[in-house]
């Protein structure tokens, strides 16, 4: 297996930023915790546009797919929100937060497919 350091130093630094983006995000909260459904939306949307615009397999389309989007986002942060809402019995809360964190991402990347089609073909 051939590793090139720089495509891993690439993929450490943009998931650095991306985690840091995520920590920041992670603090803006109310009735939702709307800046981890933020981040994992815009991530989902970076991952998307990155696709279709860089194409798979690129220098830059793994170090901001792998590294930036992969730092941004984050599951585990969802379903821990989640248990805590139906844990505290506020059940609409845990269904709003899994409709939405997997509705708007999805939402995300259907919108860039349909931005960057035009100029793709």
């Amino acid at each position: 297996m051939n590793i090139d350091v720089w495509v891993v130093l690439a993929i450490a630094l943009a998931g650095g930023v991306g985690s840091v983006i995520r920590v920041l995000l992670g603090r803006w909260e109310g009735k939702l915790p709307y800046g981890i459904l933020f981040a994992n939306t815009l991530a989902s949307a970076v991952g998307a546009w990155v696709l279709l615009e860089v194409g798979d397999g690129e220098f830059t389309s793994v170090a901001l797919i792998a590294g930036f989007a992969g730092g941004l986002s984050t599951f585990s942060a969802y379903v821990g929100q989640t248990v805590n809402y139906w844990r505290k019995g506020r059940l609409i809360q845990g269904v709003l937060n899994t409709v939405l964190q997997f509705g708007l991402p999805s939402t995300a990347v259907y919108l860039v497919a349909l931005w960057c089609a035009p100029l793709i073909n």
